[in-house]
């Protein structure tokens, strides 16, 4: 008969978890109720039920990791599996009690850490000053820009972002006279917050902000509280509890005088029933064994101790002489008890006790030998101080050129410090200014109603390297990768309202080249150029030639006889060759133009061919050039060739010749 296993009925059926039942009378118990006994959970004095655990699959074998024990669960039961969900950490019992705490620092270490030594202020100071300092405004998103584009592909983009912005401006203006003073009640401008936020976040990161508001329910003010007199409570699982229950008490005198719901549910909506009761906790770096944060003074902690310590011996060395600069070598000569000695040796170090006194010789007791101290130079270099001062400076992302230090670089430091502070603004000041527009963006949309196709910008991030970034923006317009209005949307600019900024295009020497339509200029395979086309004012509102050139327009087309005028050069024999070339050039743009246009909506306007030169296209859809006037000189011409030919530009318009 095989050995009977309490556990079999739990593994075998997992999804079985029935209730414990043991019998009023019974004084024995059966083996199947000691199991669920065992596995039984007792919370606040109730049975909870016996926890179902996974199967267990795994064939035991020698010197194998064992089975492992069945949990017992000290957390409520999960009703749809029958085991409980995971803590977020091991926390300390009664960890929501006043006086319990899981933090290694306390926060008045990392306070006198800031305030102590300077040279951590220093770089605190020099982080505020970086972001107070930034313009910042309430911007449309792009993603709302592209869905507005989308919901009406039909419209001009100009026209889009137009009207959404005229919808959006009176929102615009209600946020932004908000963050202008976003704490009137202490009378707070938008660099006075940030820059006390910026201490709760580089001192303690422990950010805390209580959104007061009027008794009508709208919001007053944003005012940053201490973060080391707020408690951070836990529910049973260890994270933020969520409303109605107390996520925040605020302790003071040692003792809970007020508690807060967190800001958001689960869902990340607010809680309407407490709305005077919110507390919005804030970190930077979020861990997950503890609840709180961690500071740059708190990883700087260490080396700060050491700074102040090297302070300190300095100090102590002006104050309290610690190393003699010369000793007295006794050889016993003198035969002096130690007592005498003692007394010797005061007297003499009240004698040279001043200044004067130092200068005037005295003559030394029999067997009394001057040995001086070796030369303590090395430990008064200052690059043991400067090594110091940049693994603080490390913690806070400053670099020591902003702390006023300069390296021993010879002709290469200039560049090797722009380059510091280039890796500076990568690593400290962008990801601190995103942070902090995320931050405010989403307090605006929770707390201050503001649209989500809005959000708050800090402006003039790139200032310092402006020349280069618009250097790279101008070769992505000129090779068509990005267009006039996307370039204005980086700076921050309304956009063009003409359709031609959203278009790409390519920069060349000769002009601009669109690339919309452009593989209708020419056949496949060859070189499009930049159009030169005729003035608006000789076309109509279809963009076609209103006569064809010649004398009586407006643009004076240069002639023969203006060339002769001009002491030109040119031969008639070599004036009928060009001609002649030009003639079959056209003849051959037309012959391409017609095999791309079988069915034209509109002509093909000849610039050099006439009528007499291809009668055969007289029924066609072109337009001939107006026949040359009569030269002087054209009776003594061959016949065919004409005379005081005009001449076209070197590469005709849209419509004209291959540009068509």
């Amino acid at each position: 008969m095989p050995r009977w296993n309490p556990f079999r009925r739990i593994v075998e059926q997992p999804d079985q978890a029935k209730a414990l039942t043991v019998p009023a009378t019974a004084t024995t118990f059966t083996p199947q109720q000691v199991a669920e006994l065992l596995a039984s959970t007792t919370v606040g004095g109730q049975t909870t039920g016996a926890i179902v655990p996974l199967p267990r699959l795994e064939p035991q074998v020698a010197f194998g990791p064992g089975m492992p024990l069945i949990p017992g669960a000290i957390d409520p039961l999960d009703p749809r599996t029958g085991r409980p969900q995971p803590r977020f950490n091991d926390y300390p019992v009664s960890s929501n009690l006043p006086g319990v705490e899981d933090r290694l620092v306390p926060w008045k270490v990392l306070r006198d850490a800031a305030d102590v030594g300077g040279l951590a202020r220093r770089c605190i100071e020099i982080r505020k000053t970086e972001v107070v300092g930034l313009e910042w405004a309430i911007t449309i998103t792009k993603s709302a820009v592209e869905a507005a584009r989308a919901a009406d592909p039909d419209r001009a983009p100009s026209e889009v972002e137009a009207e959404l912005r005229e919808r959006l401006t009176p929102e615009i203006a209600r946020c932004t006279k908000f963050w202008r003073r976003p704490d009137p009640g202490q009378d707070e401008s938008t660099a006075d917050w940030m820059g006390k936020l910026l201490e709760e976040h580089l001192v303690l990161d422990a950010v805390a902000i209580y959104p007061r508001r009027t008794w009508g329910g709208d919001l007053f003010a944003l005012e940053i509280l201490d973060g080391t007199t707020v408690k951070l409570l836990r529910d049973h699982r260890g994270g933020r509890p969520m409303p109605p229950n107390p996520a925040y008490q605020q302790i003071l005198q040692g003792f809970p005088r007020g508690e807060f719901v967190a800001d958001t549910d689960a869902d990340g909506k607010i809680a309407d029933g407490y709305r005077s009761d919110e507390l919005i906790y804030k970190r930077r770096n979020i861990r997950a064994h503890t609840p709180y944060g961690y500071s740059a003074v708190e990883q700087a902690l260490e080396d700060i101790d050491v700074w102040l310590r090297r302070r300190k011996w300095i100090r102590d060395e002006y104050t309290e002489g610690t190393v003699p600069t010369g000793l007295l070598r006794n050889s016993g000569a003198s035969g002096w008890s130690p007592a005498q000695t003692s007394e010797y040796e005061t007297l003499l170090n009240d004698a040279y006790s001043s200044t004067g006194s130092r200068h005037r010789l005295r003559v030394l007791p029999p067997g009394m030998e001057l040995e001086t101290q070796a030369d303590a130079a090395e430990r008064y270099k200052p690059e043991y101080d400067l090594f110091l001062i940049k693994l603080i400076a490390s913690h806070f992302d400053v670099t020591i050129a902003e702390l006023g230090f300069t390296e021993e670089g010879g002709l290469g430091s200039s560049g090797w410090h722009e380059g510091q502070a280039d890796v500076q603004e990568r690593k400290g000041t962008f990801p601190t200014v995103r942070w902090l527009q995320q931050l405010v963006t989403v307090i605006s949309r929770q707390h201050l109603g503001m649209p989500d196709e809005l959000e708050f910008r800090f402006l003039g991030l790139e200032e310092e390297g402006e020349a280069t970034a618009d250097e790279v923006a101008k070769s992505r317009v000129a090779d068509g990768r990005m267009t006039y209005n996307e370039d204005r949307d980086r700076m921050g600019l309304p956009r063009y309202d003409f359709p031609e900024a959203d278009m790409p295009l390519i920069r060349t020497t000769r002009g601009l080249v669109f690339l919309n339509g452009a593989s209708d200029l020419v056949p496949a395979g060859e070189i499009v150029g930049a159009v030169q086309g005729r003035p608006l004012a000789d076309r109509d509102a279809d963009g076609i030639l209103d006569a064809p050139q010649g004398p009586d327009n407006d643009t004076k087309i240069p002639t023969a006889d203006d060339e002769d005028k001009e002491g030109g050069a040119e031969t008639d024999e070599d004036d009928g060759e060009d001609r002649t070339l030009q003639v079959k050039a056209e003849l051959s743009a037309y012959r391409r133009w017609a095999r791309r246009n079988p069915a034209p909506v509109r002509p093909f306007t000849f610039t050099v061919v006439t009528k007499a030169d291809a009668p055969d296209l007289a029924d066609t859809a072109v337009v001939f050039a107006a026949a040359p006037d009569r030269h002087p000189k054209a009776e003594a011409r061959p016949p065919g060739r004409a005379g005081n030919a005009t001449r076209p530009p070197q590469t005709s318009g849209p419509g004209n010749s291959s540009r068509n």
